[in-house]
């Protein structure tokens, strides 16, 4: 059994087109830095994506939840960590989608519900519209709040920026000398366009 899980789970990682680095930001970046990132020769393409902690409830009488709310860049035109559609469609203007992992142990509503997202002072409610499956989340009880998804103008709407807070890459030919040494180039830009790396 150990065997036979330990060979689909790889296989099932592989399939998603991992990154080989991730970089968490001390700040955020925009479209124009991560384009002059990806054609750095030592990185054989890099993206960003945003994650923020905020707040959720079932309806507007419900207590405050926990939550992570992620936006990639493009749902439908992904390259690493290839986050799946499980049910229902794509986040839109005015929807959200959930790790199909965290819904059922979290309460999140069925395709077509609604919930109420929190960040800072503004509330918004939100259709579930989908749920997906992201590689990188891990399910209950190894995380405590559920992650949703949404597109960078929601993102936008509800925290005041688009920027991305974290970046992916993958390097030319795998080696760890390669992708170390590709971070540390990633890394000295950043820090000369006034974000470094956490």
């Amino acid at each position: 059994s150990n065997e036979l899980i330990s060979s689909q789970a790889s296989a099932s990682w592989k399939a998603s087109r991992p990154a080989h680095a991730r970089l968490i930001l001390n700040g955020a970046v925009g479209d124009d830095l991560v384009s002059n990132l990806a054609r750095l020769p030592q990185v054989d393409g890099l993206g960003g994506f945003m994650q923020t902690s905020a707040r959720w409830r079932l309806a507007p009488d419900a207590d405050w939840k926990e939550c992570v709310i992620i936006a990639i860049e493009d749902y439908r035109d992904q390259r690493y960590d290839l986050i799946s559609l499980v049910a229902g469609q794509w986040p839109g203007s005015k929807s959200i989608a959930v790790e199909f992992n965290h819904a059922a142990p979290y309460g999140v509503p069925e395709v077509g519900g609604t919930i109420y997202v929190e960040f800072g002072k503004r509330v918004e409610a939100l259709t579930l519209n989908g749920t997906v499956r992201d590689p990188w989340q891990a399910p209950p009880p190894f995380v405590q709040s559920p992650a949703f998804y949404v597109t960078r103008d929601v993102m936008e709407h509800l925290t005041g920026s688009r920027d991305f807070n974290q970046l992916r890459f993958t390097v030319p030919h795998y080696g760890q000398a390669e992708v170390k040494a590709a971070a540390t180039t990633v890394e000295a830009k950043l820090n000369r366009a006034g974000s470094g790396v956490a």
